[in-house]
């Protein structure tokens, strides 16, 4: 069976979004297909073609057949003439998705084709034939009110092609007219491997899809970078990280554990799930209160209540920040940019069930950074950006149930990032950043010896970003800088040591649970320290590449 979609394709057939799909998306009648390939399959993602010079004479999107032969499914995108000749494939690459589920580009939204796995197929600099658009003055407006182009199939591996994204040269003034059919999204039925021909006369890029065969099993994970650690004890502790297979560029997220400080790790069961959300929005992070409860948080909650053996999923909404002490738990709903509001979330039995607090404070806060001491004493410094929200910073002495508004010392001009450590109900520390730029950031540190009713505030002269802050005392504290080193004091703040130096990639967290025992980390790097953070050694590496 053979399918020739023309990119010509009548207003009828243009659909206005694929992100909720049905039976009316257009097919085509089956013609036959004289177009015999031979060549080993592949499932490992691909790159290829020669790519164009310049916007004025660019290869030309002409046709998309979709055709389907004995033991595989196929496509086919032809090309016209540009600047490498008519014979030239532009460039183009070839990724796996473990599920159906792309970007779609303005409005920007994640959509689902049919399957249950998927290839994102991207084409470097290519033009839409004048012949076959009709452009208007601005043609990037035309585009985007007719939305993707989405085909249906009737094959047994391929289940769904769409148009999800187009490069514009219009938006930059380069070439009016010119827009290129550029990221296309392909659902399949299953994971399954393929392979890509480039042919001329005319140039066409075919894609074959193997359904002769199953694909095997991805390889195993590696640890690909080191996203979050967290540790109940000095023995027992758990990092999250990137987990990525040979060959696949999309990476899952995996757990390693260990029950001697560090020293040795196992991989442990972790959700599956993409290791960065498809649309950009939040980052996974991962806490534990005791031995047996712990919450993966970030775009979703789940939880878990045997040692990360097994996870469900407890909240479908976005995650901003989770503290906890013991089975008690606070997590802060929300947060931009989803709705630039935040909420406190309370749980008493390790996030079995969940309880909302009334903060009014929080209403207008895109950000908000909580910390505890104990079952009863906790602090939350709350601000926004886009809000205008200026810094507050709220104080708990009953486990959460009411909050006192302080006073945060820090400047209006407060950026993204911003650090709140505690040692004791009356020792509580606040680093506050302002908007960064090119490795440097504008650094306060606010000391408080009564529980935030009162500050001293100092400068930081360090290099970086603010990323974390650990306080074991009232004298001593770590920094984690990204882009920055770790550093630490034994003076209350009043000076500053590099513990750790990397000033390239810089430091990602820090984590101490006792005053001597602590764990900070690099995105490629964990290490430790037994003796108060005098000596640090490597306790975890993630593999290069």
């Amino acid at each position: 069976m053979r399918i020739r979609v023309v990119v010509a394709v009548p207003l009828a057939v243009l659909l206005g979004g694929c992100a909720s799909l049905s039976a009316s998306v257009p097919k085509a009648a089956p013609v036959a297909s004289p177009l015999a390939l031979a060549g080993a399959f592949t499932c490992a993602d691909r790159t290829g073609g020669l790519g164009g010079k310049g916007f004025a004479s660019l290869p030309q999107v002409k046709s998309l057949t979709v055709d389907r032969q004995n033991g595989l499914d196929r496509l086919i995108f032809e090309f016209t003439a540009g600047t490498n000749g008519p014979d030239a494939v532009p460039m183009y690459s070839i990724s796996q998705r473990f599920e159906p589920q792309f970007l779609r580009n303005d409005p920007q939204q994640t959509v689902t084709l049919r399957g249950s796995a998927g290839i994102d197929l991207n084409l470097g600099a290519v033009a839409a034939t004048h012949g076959y658009w009709t452009f208007l003055a601005t043609p990037s407006r035309l585009l985007h009110s007719l939305g993707p182009v989405d085909y249906a199939t009737d094959l047994s591996t391929v289940r769904e092609v769409a148009l999800l994204g187009y490069f514009d040269p219009a938006s930059s003034s380069v070439t009016p007219g010119v827009s290129s059919p550029a990221h296309w999204g392909i659902g399949l039925a299953s994971r399954a491997c393929f392979r890509v021909t480039e042919l001329s006369h005319p140039a066409r890029l075919v894609i074959d899809f193997d359904t002769a065969h199953p694909a095997p099993s991805p390889g195993p994970l590696n640890l690909a970078q080191i996203e979050d650690a967290t540790f109940v004890d000095a023995s027992h502790g758990w990092v999250l990280g990137t987990g990525c297979a040979a060959g696949i560029q999309e990476c899952r997220l995996m757990v390693e554990q260990t029950a001697d400080g560090g020293q040795h790790w196992t991989v442990s069961p972790a959700p599956d799930l993409p290791a960065y959300p498809i649309d950009g929005n939040g980052s996974w992070h991962l806490r534990f209160g005791t031995a047996q409860d712990g919450w993966l948080y970030g775009p979703q909650l789940y939880a878990t209540h045997d040692g990360g053996q097994s996870w469900t999923l407890v909240r479908a909404s976005s995650m901003a920040s989770l503290v906890s002490v013991g089975q008690s738990v606070w997590a802060l709903e929300g947060g931009c940019p989803n709705g630039c509001a935040v909420s406190l979330l309370r749980s008493a039995d390790a996030g079995r069930s969940w309880s909302r607090v009334n903060v009014p404070q929080l209403d207008h806060a895109g950000f908000a950074v909580p910390v505890r001491v104990d079952q009863m004493h906790g602090w939350i410094l709350a601000w926004g950006i886009e809000t205008q929200a200026a810094p507050t910073l709220l104080r708990t002495a009953d486990g959460g149930a009411s909050w006192q508004v302080l006073g945060a010392p820090c400047t209006p001009s407060l950026g993204p990032s911003a650090a709140v450590g505690a040692s004791s109900p009356s020792d509580v520390w606040i680093v506050c950043g302002g908007v960064p730029g090119a490795g440097q950031q504008l650094k306060q540190l606010g000391r408080s010896a009564d529980g935030g009713a009162h500050w001293m505030i100092t400068d930081l002269s360090s290099s970086g970003y603010v990323a974390d802050l650990a306080v074991t005392s009232a004298s001593s504290a770590w920094l984690a800088f990204g882009r920055g080193p770790l550093s630490m004091t034994v003076d209350g703040g009043r000076t500053w040591r590099t513990s750790i130096d990397n000033n390239d990639s810089g430091m990602a967290f820090v984590r101490f649970v006792d005053p001597l025992h602590g764990w900070a980390a690099t995105a490629q790097q964990l290490y430790r320290t037994s003796d108060g953070g005098v000596h640090w050694l490597s306790a975890l590496a993630a593999v290069a590449g």
